[in-house]
């Protein structure tokens, strides 16, 4: 004999809320702590990665070697970021990533990096190597002859450090 389990509409209702409420906070987390920190000695200043969205007035098109076409990005100037903390802007950075990947930048030119946030009028997540991205403005290689000529593409920023001298 076989035995017929009958679950109400409002039942199934009810766990598809519940799913939702457990699912959405983990996808939430996602993006660990959702701010930018930039750091000087030891002083340490959190900005909202909102913050920095609301004001990404630069764009500007480039070639991006991983889609193979030219994208559209949109982002802040890293000189005008760093202005408003820092006096005088400092002339070596490191700047560390979501996934530990750390670099310095020494005599870094102010006008061609760009603190991107959002790619063809999308913002970055961290599936897209955001939500942050330091991108050099100025590369106009089409197409690429290596990637490593992109190695001014700095994924995943979660962190700015001035670095002493």
């Amino acid at each position: 004999m076989m035995t017929c389990i009958h679950i109400k509409p409002f039942v199934i209702g009810l766990w598809a809320w519940l799913l939702l409420g457990v699912c959405l906070p983990l996808n939430a987390m996602t993006l660990p702590n959702q701010q930018l920190e930039l750091v000087q000695g030891e002083r340490h200043i959190l900005i909202p990665i909102a913050q920095v969205r609301h004001q990404a007035h630069r764009s500007f098109v480039v070639y991006d070697p991983f889609a193979l076409q030219k994208t559209h990005m949109q982002g802040v100037d890293l000189k005008t970021l760093l202005t408003q903390y820092f006096d005088p802007l400092p002339r070596q950075l490191r700047i560390k990533a979501w996934d530990d990947y750390s670099v310095v930048l020494s005599d870094w030119q102010f006008e061609h990096w760009v603190l991107v946030t959002a790619q063809d009028d999308q913002y970055l997540t961290l599936r897209d190597r955001g939500p942050l991205r330091l991108v050099r403005a100025d590369l106009q290689i089409e197409p690429p002859l290596r990637l490593r000529d992109f190695k001014e593409w700095i994924w995943m920023v979660r962190q700015i450090q001035v670095v002493q001298e």
